[in-house]
Order: structure tokens, then C-alpha cells, then sequence
């Protein structure tokens, strides 16, 4: 079996990737995986029995020790947790002690059960140091580049974007060039979410993007539009009389409530 295949497969998705970015030269905020053991423990014999599996843990006490003032987050980490069940699962900070960590894991596995209908599939989890700072995401997915190594970069929490090429130096390409360089090679889109803080830019999260066929976006637009006829007006109406709830709509009123310009058009 594939080392990656195995690690995604004991050790859940979110852990499997960053230990491939880690070793394609993506920083990455130390990390210690929580085995699905620990899971089955506390499925069958609740708090006390996870305390007693992790209570030795070297792996944790040095996380712990050298853990940021913001202290450490407990991840979601189901082995099914791709980037199409995004913020599906919990995910809690917490203070870099072994008690608030094993209440932080009760807290997601709890919220996992909850949600899952019944479904008793074991999630590993990552305890890992939390960086407190700004935001933003990379990706080369179909949506957003035509070329495999067109990269759709996003930071700032969502408010700056640019698309670059791997070669260009740029505060936000520079640690995400050489990872992002060997997965082009490799043929994957993929989607990273990084956060800077401490004077430096950290790889949190990498996903697949699921090849689709068909023409490159933007590859063809129409010479001119059609208009439309007359009669069609008749089915415009404004966006708040349209009954339904729609995403996009939602974020207009939220780019609204942060006073940020926006303009609602008609349905």
C-alpha cells in the first residue's frame, strides 16, 4: 500500500496531506495525530479510558511544550473528510494541557456522532499548535485557471486576489512555491488554505480537486450577447421577493453588513 494511501487511511485525510506537504517543503505547524484507537476507546468506555492512552504520550508532551501563547487546536480528521464535506466537522482551540485537549476531542467527536446518523466509523484527530493571523487560500482547480500551474491566490481573509504563475517571488508565492511546484509536476489540482503569523506563511489544509473533463474555462465566450426579448422581463423579480435562499444572495448581505459595496440584481 502506498505510504500516503495508509497514512490517509489510519490517519485521516487532513493528516495524510500535510504530511505530503511537509515533505515537499511546505511549512507546516508541528502536528501530532490522535489514533482512531483512541476513538474506539471512547466509544466504548468514554473520557477516562482516552486519558489513560494519551496520558504517556512523548509525541503530545512535546507538542505541548512547545506550543504559541494561542496554544493548540483539535482538528477533524475522518478518513472521508474530503474538501466536498468542508465544515462538516468540528474543529476546537484549546490550551496545550492533556485535560482541555481530551475535552476538546469529546467535544468533536461528540459533534461528529451527532450529525453522522448513526454511523460508528472511527475519526482520528489532529492535535495541532494554533497560528493566530490572517488567512487565504491557494488553488489550481478548474474553476479559477486554465493552465495546471495558473494558481488563484486569495489572502487577507478573502479581500486581495491575484493569479500567478510558480516562478514569480511575491511575499505570498514564495513559501508555497515548492510545494505547489511538485504537485503541478504530479498533474493534481489541489486547493491549500494557509495562515500567516509569527513572520511567517503556514500550509494548514490541502485538497483534491476532482478532475473534470471538458474545455478550460473561459475558453470560449459567445461574440456578443442576445438580447433579451420584451417578454422576458415579465419573469424579473427583485432578489428579496424571490422566496427562496440562495448562497449567493447571502453573501451580498454579508459583504453589505461589513460595509463593503455590493449591488443585488433581479431573478
Amino acid at each position: 500500500i502506498p505510504l500516503l494511501d495508509l497514512v490517509a487511511a489510519e490517519g485521516g485525510w487532513k493528516a495524510a496531506a500535510l504530511v505530503d506537504v511537509k515533505s515537499s517543503g511546505g511549512h507546516v505547524p508541528r502536528f501530532v495525530v490522535i489514533a482512531r484507537s483512541a476513538h474506539e476507546a471512547w466509544l466504548a468506555s468514554g473520557l477516562d479510558a482516552v486519558k489513560a492512552l494519551l496520558a504517556s504520550s512523548s509525541e503530545l508532551k512535546t507538542l505541548f511544550a512547545l506550543a504559541r501563547p494561542s496554544g493548540v487546536i483539535v482538528r477533524s480528521n475522518s478518513s472521508r473528510e474530503t474538501i466536498y464535506q468542508r465544515g462538516r466537522f468540528l474543529s476546537v482551540q484549546t490550551t496545550p494541557i492533556l485535560g482541555p485537549v481530551i475535552q476538546a476531542a469529546d467535544e468533536v467527536w461528540s459533534h461528529a456522532r451527532d450529525i453522522s446518523e448513526g454511523d460508528r466509523t472511527t475519526m482520528p484527530l489532529i492535535v495541532q499548535h494554533y497560528v493566530d493571523g490572517s488567512n487565504g487560500h491557494m488553488s489550481n482547480e478548474r474553476r479559477v485557471s486554465k493552465r495546471r500551474d495558473d494558481w488563484r491566490i486569495e489572502h487577507g481573509n478573502g479581500l486581495q486576489s491575484e493569479t500567478v504563475r510558480i516562478s514569480p517571488g511575491r511575499e505570498y508565492v514564495d513559501p508555497l512555491r515548492q510545494p505547489a511546484a511538485q504537485h503541478t509536476e504530479a498533474g493534481r489540482r489541489l486547493h491549500f488554505e494557509f495562515v500567516r503569523g509569527d513572520a511567517q506563511l503556514w500550509v494548514v489544509q490541502r485538497d483534491s480537486e476532482t478532475k473534470m473533463s471538458g474545455e478550460a474555462p473561459g475558453s470560449r465566450f459567445p461574440a456578443s450577447e442576445p438580447p433579451i426579448p420584451p417578454t422576458g422581463l415579465q419573469h424579473l423579480r427583485p432578489a428579496e421577493q424571490c422566496g427562496i435562499d440562495l448562497r449567493k444572495l447571502h453573501s451580498l448581505e454579508v459583504f453589505e453588513g461589513a460595509g463593503l459595496q455590493s449591488q443585488k440584481s433581479g431573478l
